[in-house]
């Protein structure tokens, strides 16, 4: 049967959208043995993912990533592309009561709207354009921040696909051998560059692209970009960058790490909202200070959401304990901590709210009246970094999901400072912790640790994953350098 007959008629007989009570459902199919791929649309939504848009997603974003062989990324680069489109355009949905009023018929949930595409699985594998001659000199290292972001807006928007050049850092190309784009992204960078709201913070070495903090909405849905000067000028770090931010579904950036040096620029005008969102510092954002206990820590059996209070003095505050299980929040039931967040996203809680927080603590049902408190800071742990200390000199983040599947590892060291204990020791930018003084599985916080109680002189003991395993010895020093852990 042709696809797209098979397509329509699929969506009709499983009824994709009916939850919505308005036809709005999308169905992706795929027949391996035919290579074709085939998008379709359901009646609520064709006033937002017209046949044109949805036409280009196949083509920039599900066939593209499909012809280099990356069928995850093919789905979730849609998924994704369509989630954010209809979020900017969630008002031009397609009334059911409008087309029953129109006298359309009911009687089917999609009419064949969208397209059709032809791929070729794999066939892109290694085929990415190389750039040559004097196209490849224009995108070298720049002499400033401003000037290397303006080249790497002409990057996406002429649609290359060459890493290697000198626009980006030396660990930026060794991430993209592992890490594939698509046409669709970039373009969707290029836009999002073109339409945005910037300012550039620097210091000496290290630059940032981000909203300013007087546009707290565009915050919160912009993206950043990281800068690094090396000795041939000023750079892209996306290896810094991978390691410091992810993307939710709705494409919404998030911050995972806070022990690198770019988020150093923050530290007077940004802080990190519950969702460890970036907010300006003088949000009026509210604080609960839980997140989720964790598998393994609690009794399964149990109702509700086991939390457990964060580290931080607010939190201690709350008439919450950890341990307890949420059952209900002004009077709603919750089942999941995604439903927690969510509903507590919702309320836009702020300072000063409060919560009717009905809880299960030891074997009891009580409600609580639980008050938002203020932000607590989210960068202490780089403020450190600016007094006089013991350090080692280094700066690190998570590994990515690629490094944790090539090695049981979850710490690489992104920065070493010039003339410090690291860089005499012999540790590099983009060594992989293996185990510290003996313990493996070391997360960035177990390093930040481990260094505030060093004394000057001590050893710590690094294993590291560098062209083979490597054992290291660090003696920490005293210093008053403003950076680096």
């Amino acid at each position: 049967m042709d696809i797209q007959k098979w397509a329509t008629q699929l969506f009709t007989h499983w009824q994709v959208g009916q939850k919505t009570k308005e036809q709005r459902g999308i169905l992706v199919l795929v027949s391996i043995r035919e290579q074709l791929a085939k998008i379709e649309i359901g009646y609520g939504l064709e006033g937002v993912f017209t046949d044109f848009y949805t036409s280009r997603i196949e083509s920039e974003m599900f066939v593209d990533f499909a012809n280099q062989g990356l069928w995850r990324q093919a789905f979730l680069a849609t998924v994704e592309s369509f989630v954010e489109h209809l979020k900017n355009t969630r008002d031009h949905t397609v009334s059911m009561e409008k087309r029953k009023a129109a006298g359309g018929t009911l009687n089917y949930y999609s009419g064949g709207a969208g397209a059709t595409k032809r791929f070729k699985f794999g066939s892109k594998l290694g085929s990415d354009r190389i750039i040559k001659g004097n196209i490849r000199d224009h995108f070298d290292a720049q002499s400033s921040p401003e000037e290397t972001f303006i080249k790497y807006y002409e990057f996406c928007s002429w649609d290359l696909s060459d890493y290697t050049v000198e626009l980006f850092s030396p660990l930026s190309q060794m991430f993209f051998r592992s890490w594939q784009t698509s046409s669709g992204q970039r373009q969707s960078e290029a836009t999002e560059i073109e339409s945005g709201e910037w300012q550039i913070l620097t210091n000496d070495y290290f630059g940032i692209a981000i909203a300013p903090p007087s546009s707290p909405e565009v915050l919160k849905k912009q993206t950043i970009y990281f800068f690094e000067k090396s000795a041939k000028g000023w750079q892209m770090d996306f290896n810094t960058l991978t390691r410091t931010v992810r993307y939710d579904m709705g494409s919404n950036p998030y911050v995972v790490g806070v022990t690198n040096p770019y988020l150093a620029l923050l530290l007077d005008d940004y802080n990190l909202d519950s969702s460890y969102r970036l907010v300006p510092k003088n949000t009026r954002d509210g604080y609960l200070g839980i997140h989720y206990l964790g598998n393994g820590l609690y009794d399964k059996k149990l109702p509700g959401v086991a939390i457990a209070l964060d580290e931080t003095r607010k939190a201690k505050e709350s008439n919450l304990k950890t341990g307890d299980h949420i059952l209900a929040i002004n009077g709603r039931a919750v089942s999941s901590y995604r439903e927690v967040t969510q509903f507590l996203i919702n309320e836009h809680k702020k300072k000063g709210d409060q919560f009717r927080v009905k809880v299960l603590r030891d074997k009891r049902r009580i409600e609580l009246t639980v008050t938002a408190q203020g932000l607590p800071d989210r960068f202490h742990l780089l403020r450190r970094t600016m007094k006089p200390r013991t350090w080692l000199g280094i700066y690190f983040e998570g590994t990515t999901s690629f490094e944790q599947k090539t090695v049981s590892a979850y710490s690489s060291i992104t920065h070493v400072a010039p003339v410090s204990p690291a860089a005499k020791a012999g540790l590099q930018a983009g060594d992989i912790i293996v185990s510290m003084d003996g313990a493996k599985n070391i997360v960035p916080r177990n390093i930040v640790d481990r260094i505030a109680e060093l004394s000057e002189g001590e050893a710590v003991n690094f294993e590291v994953l560098r062209n083979g395993f490597k054992r290291i010895s660090v003696l920490a020093e005293k210093t008053t350098h403003q950076g680096f852990f």
